[in-house]
């Protein structure tokens, strides 16, 4: 009987694994943009490129990490001011027309496209 209880959590701890590798999970900060249809739709790499842009396309400076609540950054709506080939320093409240003293360094757009395109390819590799 107890054999019997271990191997059915096992089995089950597996197929959730399984299962969980291959949902796709997107930042909660997409759905400001795209449906859950479209999000449904999208290509497994194209949600790992959200993800990124959302997490890892810019920089929060050391002396702001304290400040700034990463997961609050819209960097979609700030990356209109991305420069093509420098990082640019950006004050958070720039949308608003507030001067906040809180800012973060967009990554390069060249910077982006290059990690797009390396997502991309190991993504669309695994598939």
């Amino acid at each position: 009987m107890r054999l019997k209880t271990i191997i059915t959590i096992i089995l089950l701890l597996f197929f959730i694994n399984v299962f969980s590798q291959n949902t796709k999970k997107i930042d909660k900060r997409a759905f400001n943009y795209y449906t859950q249809k479209e999000i449904n739709d999208m290509p497994f790499y194209k949600i790992m490129q959200i993800n990124y842009d959302f997490r890892n396309s810019y920089i929060i400076p050391k002396e702001m990490k304290h400040k700034i609540n990463s997961k609050k950054i819209d960097v979609f709506k700030l990356g209109i001011y991305r420069k093509k080939n420098d990082n640019y320093k950006i004050d958070i409240g720039t949308l608003d027309e507030k001067i906040t003293g809180k800012y973060i360094i967009l990554k390069s757009q060249s910077e982006v496209a290059k990690i797009h395109q390396e997502i991309k390819e190991k993504y669309q590799k695994n598939n």
